[in-house]
């Protein structure tokens, strides 16, 4: 497993990328390193790019992201793409993770490429 997190200055997000396998421990680090990064910038928007990532986390535990997401301090307009890998377990995953958090007032979309989520989260 390896995450990368840092602030895209150019684009002005936070950039999360995980490779290899997605816990719950991969995902609170990133949950909780993100909050500090996005402290300073003008606009809550966040990519995180699973597409070399495959998902471990349970129906249950991708449910709960979102309550998680308020209690780590995440703010509430907060732009989330997520891009994952076509095919693959983990974009099925992704899907259901959109569905849940858009059912709680959260701004999420999964896209299939880099270049369509930095144009999403740019784009207002």
């Amino acid at each position: 497993m390896s995450i990368h997190i840092k602030k895209d200055a150019d684009h002005g997000f936070v950039d999360i990328e995980v490779s290899g396998s997605i816990t719950e421990e991969v995902a609170q680090q990133a949950r909780v390193e993100c909050v500090k990064l996005l402290q300073d910038m003008p606009r809550p928007l966040v990519l995180v790019d699973i597409s070399r990532g495959v998902s471990r986390l349970s129906i249950s535990e991708i449910y709960d992201v979102p309550e998680k997401w308020n209690t780590t301090g995440l703010p509430r307009n907060m732009r989330l793409a997520l891009v994952a890998p076509p095919h693959s377990i983990s974009l099925e995953n992704a899907r259901f993770y959109e569905n849940v958090a858009r059912n709680r007032g959260w701004i999420v979309q999964v896209l299939a490429d880099r270049d369509s989520a930095i144009q999403w989260l740019t784009t207002d």
